[in-house]
């Protein structure tokens, strides 16, 4: 684990997280409402007013047939089409994540500390979203054949990616705070 942490801590330059955040900032906003077809939005006229998969919290293998039932094929492909878009959007995501947080930690902790350690949480986001990516090709590639522990799986890497995304925020939300409080303690030293 520490070569790993010790590649995010090279990453987490300024120039290094600007580059990423602006990568991030252009297509964030591509990717969730952008007219492409690779765009979230382009599932909107086949899903009768549900989400794609990809954005609930967790779902059953159950919830994930209706959802792909309720699709239709052309809303299935579509779907296809905005995996493929998430194939750029994790990274980004994780990267930028990961280096805000591991470029807060080297300001408030030597970088041999367990503080670095939180700069892994959103490649571990990332790693669960390509994972959940991977199985909800391999449920739309197999349709209409039903592969319920697939699916199942597909619901549980939704949930890990979910829970990893929330901690990710909060750790980096946590080192900002630290990151404050230590520049004001400075301030007032």
């Amino acid at each position: 684990m520490r070569p790993l942490i010790n590649m995010v801590l090279r990453l987490a330059s300024g120039r290094a997280f600007l580059a990423l955040l602006i990568a991030y900032c252009i297509y964030m906003p591509i990717f969730f409402y952008a007219p492409t077809p690779f765009s979230i939005g382009a599932i909107r006229p086949y899903a009768g007013g549900a989400s794609i998969l990809d954005v609930e919290p967790f779902y059953s293998a159950d919830t994930a047939y209706a959802r792909l039932d309720l699709l239709g094929e052309p809303g299935r492909a579509a779907y296809r089409h905005i995996l493929l878009g998430d194939m750029v959007y994790p990274a980004l995501l994780g990267l930028t994540l990961a280096s805000a947080i591991g470029l807060a930690t080297r300001h408030i902790a030597p970088a041999d500390t367990r503080w670095c350690s939180l700069a892994l949480l959103p490649l571990a986001n990332a790693a669960c979203d390509y994972a959940e990516n991977a199985l909800l090709i391999w449920l739309l590639l197999a349709y209409p054949a039903r592969h319920p522990l697939v699916a199942s799986a597909a619901g549980c890497l939704t949930l890990a990616k979910t829970i990893c995304g929330m901690l990710s925020f909060t750790a980096l939300a946590g080192v900002l705070v630290a990151l404050g409080l230590r520049y004001l303690q400075q301030r007032t030293t």
